[in-house]
């Protein structure tokens, strides 16, 4: 816990600001790192990168003055259900496309 910048009020709560700042930065590389990521999937959406960029892009930036720590971490998780959830979309697309190559011969 860091105490250095830390302030004391009425002799109870204990707010410290600078740690307080560390997680939010730690954060918003995951949040960085998350946009990264989805924009780097989105180039294999089945509507097109352009529909999906623009989509991301109006998820991310209706949420970019959100200051809780709690409900950035359960963005940043849906985020990630969401990077699974397209995974198994493509892997579902390659698989299907397989299958027809190879066994839908008459």
């Amino acid at each position: 816990m860091c105490l250095r910048n830390s302030i004391i009020i009425n002799k109870a709560q204990l707010v410290n600001y600078n740690c307080v700042s560390v997680i939010l930065m730690s954060q918003r590389s995951k949040v960085i790192q998350l946009y990264k990521t989805l924009l780097y999937m989105g180039r294999d959406y089945p509507k097109g990168y352009e529909y999906f960029r623009v989509r991301l892009k109006k998820a991310f930036d209706k949420n970019k003055e959100e200051r809780n720590p709690e409900k950035i971490d359960k963005m940043i998780a849906h985020g990630n259900f969401v990077i699974k959830e397209l995974e198994a979309l493509y892997m579902l697309r390659k698989y299907r496309a397989l299958k027809n190559r190879y066994y839908n011969q008459p």
